[in-house]
């Protein structure tokens, strides 16, 4: 009972140490996932923020870059054409002023009336036959506001043209009077010079420590949009303390699910060592019969759960979860201790078969020597015991050398459940069984399915040309009986002949029917 307890306590901090361990990875992952995802939507709203940018001043500037002044206000009075040009830039409200340029001179202006100045003396690129566009900071304007300046020749020569200055300040306040709250600031390249939005004309464009820049092109040529604003890993990582809770939930929901899960495992461990040290166990054995003469030649130690607490348990039930939790181990040791105790109630004879089952793992670092030892060796029996390794898991290769220290103890191997498991040519060279026991879903095979049926008599094809005596288990009706007998499987297991029964009543078994008189054919 000290030892159940005590695995006990220590499944209780493997419990405590998964749950913290798992819980902290939900909560590392979902903030990794919610990362990525703050990464993936402030890229796309930046990208979506620059479109609609670029959108809104294409739209704004493509009515000024097409402008087509009549060329009658080059000709008439600057009086009619700066009422013209006033009409112009009210219904413009981005627009700051229109000037006429006549011969190299700005001869009429929205702003200023007629008001003769030489455009070259202020522009080093004048005169220019093409468009050009840039900025600069005005001192004709009140406050000295920065512009945006665009040139439209009207002669070859380049000398003649329309001049319209826009508030580049109003236009960036109508561009981003809905994004205030972006974090990102607006700025406006032309040529070599930048308007930042807030702040004004500078030469160069450095974003501080933690910022970023994004920029596009707008479709008027010599002009782009960059957005300045805290880079899109920094966004995502702000967003992540919001976040925290829903990460805090599903870290929550997961060491829920992990502390139902380990408490069913840890209430099955309690349940089986409590079921071990109560002796709730029974040992129950099924008769072997040697198929010539159908006299019992063994039997198999099975075992059966009578638990008080919550009914009989199917092996079929605690075997595969015991094997899972790591406890199979202890039930084998069980059964060699209870049965070893029990030997009397067999035949006291040296070649008497009393096979019991053992995972592949219970010979890791030799404990199956040991148990052999403490267990069945120290009761002395004489009859002949044969451990049936079972082939839903795989024998380790470094724990093979420890079937063959088995042997020296006069311990036989049996393969169980051949031909479902881990067995093939060179695995079963290696191991060197005594015996194999053929599984009851080919013998059920037999007389009814043309598949499985010449399985089994590869196996025995395969059994003679090795000298591996064999055992067949599942047998249910004569014509599989007699199918096994004729094609030379030397012992029969099943409920045609013998079904389980507690170890106590074999022997009243064993007279009765050596009374009847067995029939060696079966019949």
């Amino acid at each position: 009972m000290h030892n159940a307890q005590r695995m006990v306590h220590q499944h209780q901090r493997k419990r405590i140490i998964i749950c913290l361990v798992l819980g902290l990875v939900v909560v590392v992952a979902t903030l990794a996932v919610c990362f990525f995802l703050n990464k993936t939507t402030h890229r796309a709203e930046r990208l979506t923020l620059q479109q609609q940018t670029r959108h809104a001043l294409d739209t704004t500037l493509a009515p000024l870059m097409a402008l087509q002044l009549p060329a009658s206000l080059f000709t008439g009075s600057c009086q009619d054409a700066s009422l013209k040009l006033r009409e112009y830039v009210v219904a413009r409200p981005s627009l700051r002023a229109v000037a006429l340029v006549q011969n190299g001179e700005v001869g009429c202006s929205s702003l200023f009336g007629e008001h003769h100045v030489p455009l070259n003396s202020r522009q080093p690129w004048f005169p220019s036959a093409s468009v050009h566009i840039w900025l600069q900071q005005d001192k004709l304007l009140p406050q000295h506001d920065p512009v945006l300046a665009i040139w439209l020749p009207t002669s070859a020569d380049g000398m003649s043209g329309s001049l319209q200055v826009v508030n580049i300040g109003y236009l960036a306040d109508l561009l981003w009077a809905t994004q205030s709250d972006s974090g990102a600031k607006l700025a406006i390249d032309v040529g070599d010079t930048w308007f930042i939005h807030g702040q004004g004309l500078t030469q160069k464009l450095v974003p501080q420590p933690g910022e970023s820049i994004s920029t596009v092109q707008s479709s008027v040529p010599g002009i782009s949009i960059s957005l300045i604003g805290p880079s899109i890993t920094r966004l995502a990582i702000q967003d992540l303390p919001s976040q925290l809770p829903l990460a805090l939930l599903c870290s929550l929901f997961a060491v829920w699910a992990i502390l139902i899960t380990t408490t069913k495992r840890l209430s099955f461990i309690r349940e089986l060592q409590t079921g071990i040290a109560g002796k709730e166990f029974v040992i129950y054995c099924q008769p072997l019969f040697n198929s010539a003469t159908l006299k019992c030649t063994g039997v198999e130690i099975l075992l059966r759960w009578d638990n008080p607490r919550q009914g009989p348990v199917s092996p079929e039930t605690f075997i595969p979860i015991a094997e899972d939790v790591g406890q199979v181990a202890s039930l084998t040791r069980y059964v060699l201790y209870e049965t070893a105790i029990r030997s009397a109630c067999f035949p006291e004879e040296a070649d008497f078969h009393i096979g019991i089952n053992v995972a592949a793992h219970h010979f890791q670092h030799g404990e199956i020597l040991d148990d052999i030892k403490q267990y069945w060796s120290t009761q002395k029996p004489v009859q002949q015991l044969v451990m049936e390794l079972t082939e839903r898991d795989r024998l380790e290769d470094d724990d093979i050398q420890y079937i063959a220290a088995m042997k020296t103890l006069g311990v036989k191997l049996a393969i169980d459940d051949f031909g479902t498991g881990h067995s093939s040519l060179q695995r079963l060279e290696m191991l060197k069984p005594d015996i194999l026991k053929i599984d009851k879903s080919f013998v059920t095979a037999i007389g009814s399915d043309a598949v499985n049926t010449p399985i089994i008599d590869l196996i025995v094809a395969l059994g003679h040309r090795l000298h591996i005596d064999m055992i067949a288990e599942g047998i249910e009706n004569h014509e599989q009986a007699r199918y096994l007998r004729e094609h030379g499987v030397s012992t029969l297991q099943g409920f045609l002949y013998g079904e389980p029964m507690p170890v106590e009543e074999f022997s009243e078994w064993l007279a009765r029917y050596e009374q009847a008189g067995p029939s060696p054919a079966g019949e």
